[in-house]
């Protein structure tokens, strides 16, 4: 898959949750009627049979469930486990058949509608694939009908498998195919047999949580009746509608419920309804929901019973996004369709309101209380409580889908027809957008909807009005006379990324402005591991701080757990040890800290995200339990304006020993967060929280958007619970894996310098030996340590050799990315003070005759200068990093004048390279390897032959400027790459 963002690895449980295991149960008892998540790939052309199974197969390697059958024990007290499958056959699970022609798109329903009602076989993995031949409708020739069981595929499993699967062009452009998954041979008795030894412990266990549940729910309804209260009436409520005394008749048109079912789908532009929505301040989701609700009663009308209500179930969106059930963390409530309000403008808001409201309802979670009871409950019994949690007749979801075009095993898909199982209901209908078209799947039981026609055409008349009502309002006014406010409104995502909850993608299509707040927790979050534990390393500051203290600290902690009073102590025990010492001590120690070791820790995906929030013009806050000293360096550096943290009070610039207060930690941070909202008048319920702490989950539930990160182990079950989407990282910090690649990244080279060293000796051309190292060993390194170099424009490396190569500089790696585009034929410029700077560094030095420059020595580094005009002259290129060394902020520093000078003397173009993230791979000062992208692009070749030495500043400030544009606005393919036309310095 031909893509620039990073790869993201994705966590498999062995253990069911409480959800998928409903589905799972949903499928043994009600398969024959249909359970599955049904999507129609509708194909431009029919796929090679060897390219579709190959990359079904590498999906299969990643996205594990297809791989797993559910492995269930025979004793109720333990859960059912995924296992990969060991006798997993793919082929198995992909079919493909030809229709008799001409194959219509109806026919294509009809069979799709066969094979959601042929049930899934329990001892395999439960997902199959069916590729359709001889489609003739216009552009369409095939079709590939994928069918899922909910458990192996939801919402956000839909969009990891396009990912996986989809690309954005024809081309077979794909990464390495991932390993075999290890399968594990376990059998339900197997399962059952560690059930029986582990039942003493686990049912000890269960007594103690059980207990201590009960203790600790005293105070908290206590403190809280009212939501007590509102939990149990929702439970109440839920067992009333499984004990079936409170479910209302369906209406009298929707009543009966039978096995049959019929496929239908539509399509509308979604600019249009896009337009619709935003025109009246709502979501295409609004609009969307408002559209069914007309068509209900539109139906209803035509068939003569225009007042009874219908009660619509509709996924409510937990992650806070602009659509309100657009996103991919659901829970479903239910909602009364609005069929009473014929002005379809008037019903959109009503659905918006509604919507907002059902937010709250107690109901909401209250399945979730019943949840660990689906383990010990009968087949029946449990899939009674998930009809009855649907409880409505119309099921209605929005299944997001691809802003751009999209390509299956080289075929372009044209269209996807989503199709949801009913769950008790009588019609389900999905709406998926590919390519700038909402694809509408409508599956319906044929028992109660008797006109299938008359729905859709229905269905279709609502859009079009409400459409066409959009288009009569003036552009930039609401209905009611107020301006619309374009800064409240999402954006399609950048480059076709899928609006994966917690990705950039997702950030980059929320709401712009600052009320937004982005707030960031520093240990843990933004960089690894914790800032406090350097303060140990630094010499000077462990020479100040007595042992005693830092045992009794110890002690403190191992004797009293942390919680927000302790931490206050523990903060007062430092500022204690410190009183006396200035302000500008304490800061210069921070500084010296960050610089030797925190900035390397910080993890380059969260400064992509801090730097996407600050591109939605959000407010940036960084909220850290940290003191300042250990906050502030990373704010600046990081360019982040508003810092909540501890602080020490000093009067007169020195320190007194005490702390202020209110401390800043847990519930403490939160009123901290929520104080700074008000006053900046941000909106929390659009706002995000980064963070790591267990205690931070006191903040997280405020938030709209809580985004925990490389989270503890009670705050990643509380967002296991909630449905927060956990992102992981483990690009910096250290590992053996880490390690072991990097030992393995130099023990590559060995051989290649040996049969250098053999070429070189053997053609009596030392060149022709370090030429064949270079073109070698560097691609063997970056891959034994899995770096991706993706190169735009690389053709501009070899339009002129000679040249004088520039790069920007800000890690350790910066040299070596730029070699691997140079290869052949060059050697570098370097300062004095680099010389022997690991392993690494030297042999390449060694190899290269690395000139290097003392800057406090000018006879020497004019002499150094004059021996690369005669290298360049004889056919050297030279490798020169104009800023003098790496840059300490993330922006362009100035340029020195050496490399342009090289040029001019030898008569050389400049190549400017400009690298980015590089920071991905290694910070400022690492000599260890990490695994990433780097995105690098190569520039026209500038000449200098017209160039003087009194123009020589502007020259200079000019192609600096290529690199601050090329950095703010990147290329996305070569043809966007002409920002320097070639005379542009003649």
């Amino acid at each position: 898959m031909k893509r620039t963002a990073k790869e993201t690895s994705y966590t498999w449980t062995p253990e069911l949750s409480a959800f998928d295991y409903v589905a799972y149960r949903m499928e043994k008892v009600h398969g024959h009627t249909g359970t599955s998540v049904l999507f129609v790939d509708v194909l431009d052309a029919v796929p090679s049979s060897s390219r579709l199974r190959k990359d079904i197969d590498r999906t299969s390697r990643v996205l594990l469930r297809m791989r797993q059958r559910v492995v269930v024990s025979a004793l109720p007290f333990t859960s059912a486990r995924w296992v990969t499958d060991p006798d997993f056959d793919l082929d198995y699970h992909i079919r493909r058949i030809s229709l008799p022609e001409p194959c219509s798109f109806r026919q294509l329903l009809d069979l799709a509608a066969t094979l959601h009602a042929t049930p899934l076989d329990l001892n395999r993995p439960l997902w199959e694939a069916t590729l359709v031949e001889r489609l003739v409708e216009k552009g369409a020739a095939a079709a590939i009908v994928w069918k899922f069981n909910p458990a192996v595929i939801d919402g956000v499993g839909k969009l990891v498998f396009e990912r996986l699967l989809h690309s954005d062009q024809r081309g077979s452009d794909r990464a390495p195919m991932p390993p075999i998954p290890s399968p594990e041979d376990l059998s339900p008795s197997d399962l059952t047999r560690q059930a029986v030894r582990r039942l003493p412990l686990a049912v000890g266990r269960e007594v103690v949580r059980r207990a201590s549940g009960a203790i600790s729910a005293v105070p908290a309804t206590i403190r809280q009746p009212a939501f007590a209260l509102e939990r149990a009436t929702g439970l109440y409520q839920l067992l009333q509608r499984v004990a079936g005394s409170s479910r209302a008749e369906p209406p009298t048109l929707l009543r009966r419920r039978g096995s049959n079912r019929r496929f239908e789908m539509m399509d509308i532009a979604l600019a249009d309804l896009r337009g619709t929505a935003r025109k009246y301040d709502c979501s295409v989701t609004d609009a969307y929901v408002a559209a069914v609700c007309g068509a209900l009663r539109r139906y209803h009308e035509k068939l003569g019973m225009p007042d009874e209500a219908v009660q619509l179930t509709m996924p409510v969106n937990l992650d806070s996004g602009d659509d309100p059930a657009g996103g991919q963390f659901w829970s479903g409530v239910r909602i009364a369709a609005a069929m009473d309000e014929a002005d379809p403008v008037e019903r959109m808001r009503m659905v918006r309101d509604t919507i907002v409201t059902a937010r709250t309802e107690p109901e909401l979670t209250a399945f979730g209380a019943i949840a660990p009871l689906v383990f010990r409950l009968p087949d029946r019994v449990v899939t009674s409580i998930a009809e009855a949690a649907a409880g409505s007749e119309v099921l209605i979801s929005n299944a997001g889908g691809h802003p751009g075009a999209a390509y299956l095993a080289g075929v372009r898909l044209t269209r996807v027809v989503p199709v949801a199982p009913l769950a008790g209901a009588r019609i389900a209908i999905v709406m998926y957008s590919l390519g700038g078209r909402c694809h509408i799947g409508v599956n319906l039981d044929t028992a109660a909807v008797t006109e299938p026609g008359l729905f859709m055409d229905a269905l279709q008349q609502e859009f079009d009005e409400l459409i066409a009502a959009g288009k009569e309002v003036p552009a930039g006014r609401t209905q009611r006379g107020k301006r619309s406010n374009p800064a409240a409104r999402t954006v399609a995502p950048r480059d076709g990324a899928p609006l994966l909850p917690g990705s950039v993608a997702k950030i980059d299509a929320s709401h712009t402005g600052p009320e937004v707040g982005a707030y960031f927790d520093l240990d843990g979050t933004l960089i690894a591991g914790y800032s406090a534990r350097y303060m140990n390393q630094d010499p000077k500051l462990r020479a100040e701080f007595s042992g005693s203290e830092l045992l009794r600290t110890l002690a403190h902690v191992v004797s009293n757990g942390i919680n927000e009073a302790t931490f206050a102590e523990l903060l007062e025990l430092g500022a204690a040890a410190w009183r006396g010492r200035t302000l500008e001590d304490l800061d210069e120690m921070g500084l010296r800290i960050f610089e030797n070791n925190v900035r390397d820790q910080i993890y380059p995906e969260m400064r992509e995200i801090v730097e996407v929030h600050r591109r939605r013009g959000h407010t940036i806050i960084l909220s850290s339990s940290a003191s300042s000293f250990q906050v502030e360096p990373v704010a600046r550096y990081l360019g982040i304006d508003h810092v909540l943290c501890n602080r020490f009070i000093a009067e007169k610039g020195v320190l007194t020993g005490e702390v202020q207060r209110p401390v800043v930690w847990g519930p403490g941070k939160a009123s901290a967060a929520q104080a700074f909202a008000a006053e900046h008048g941000i909106d929390l319920r659009r706002s995000y929280f980064y963070a790591d702490g267990d205690e931070d989950a006191a903040l997280m539930y405020l938030v709209g958007n809580p985004r925990p990160t490389n989270p503890g182990k009670e705050l990643a079950k509380v967002a296991q619970k909630r449905g927060w989407p956990v992102q992981r990282f483990t690009s910096r910090g250290s590992s053996p894996g880490k390690l072991v690649r990097n030992i393995a990244g130099l023990g590559v080279g060995l051989p290649f310098i040996g049969l250098g060293v053999g070429i070189g000796w053997a053609r009596g051309d030392k060149r022709a030996g370090i030429n064949f190292v270079f073109e070698h060993w560097l691609d063997a390194m970056f891959l034994a340590n899995n770096v991706h170099i993706n190169v735009i424009g690389e053709q501009n490396a070899w339009a002129q050799r000679p040249a004088v190569f520039i790069l920007n500089h800000r890690t350790t790696f910066d040299g070596l990315i730029a070699m691997r585009i140079v290869r052949k034929d060059f050697t570098a410029v370097s300062k004095a003070e680099n010389k022997g700077g690991g392993p690494v560094f030297e042999a390449v030095e060694r190899l290269l005759d690395v000139a290097y420059i003392d800057r406090s020595d000018a006879a020497s580094a004019v002499a150094a200068m004059k021996s690369l005009e005669g290298l360049a002259r004889n056919g050297l290129s030279v490798l020169i990093a104009p800023e003098g060394t790496r840059v300490a902020t993330v922006g362009t520093g100035p340029f020195k004048k050496g490399a342009f000078r090289l040029a001019m003397a030898a008569g050389l173009p400049i190549v400017p390279i400009v690298i980015r993230n590089a920071e991905a791979i290694g910070g400022r000062n690492a000599y260890a390897m990490n695994p990433g992208n780097v995105d690098v692009a190569v520039l026209k070749p500038i000449p200098v032959d017209n160039w003087k030495l009194e123009d020589l500043p502007r020259r200079i400030e000019e192609v600096r400027q290529l690199y601050v544009d090329t950095l703010a606005n990147w290329p996305r393919s070569s043809a966007e790459l002409a920002l320097l036309p070639a005379d542009h310095y003649s």
